[in-house]
């Protein structure tokens, strides 16, 4: 998106609209933030004795941390000799292991 604009010489030169840095910023907040804003996490992290982490299906990694929310397309992974127990809105509650990610599909069990 480019707009002309004559300088005193006569000339014209392009100049680049401020209209794509909002753009880019609400592009931003739309792939990163997403997740703290989602209206309700799927489940919570009860327990995480050791490192784990929640990666968001836009790429967005945040490390777990017990009381903090999950959500849907989040997939959990936790490191070697560790594991974190999440307890999703329906109640149930899973133990993700090391080597073994668990991706939340539904926040509602279905």
């Amino acid at each position: 998106m480019f707009s002309r604009e004559k300088p005193r010489g006569g000339e014209t030169k392009p100049r680049e609209l401020t209209a794509s840095w909002g753009i880019a910023a609400a592009l931003f907040a739309r792939l990163w933030l997403a997740p703290l804003f989602a209206a309700e996490p799927a489940g919570t992290v009860v327990q995480v004795p050791g490192a784990g982490r929640a990666q968001s299906s836009h790429g967005a990694v945040r490390p777990l941390i017990a009381g903090r929310g999950v959500y849907v397309g989040d997939t959990i992974t936790v490191m070697d000799a560790s594991y974190a127990v999440i307890r999703f809105a329906t109640r149930e509650v899973v133990t993700v292991r090391a080597n073994a990610p668990v991706r939340v599909l539904s926040a509602n069990g279905a």
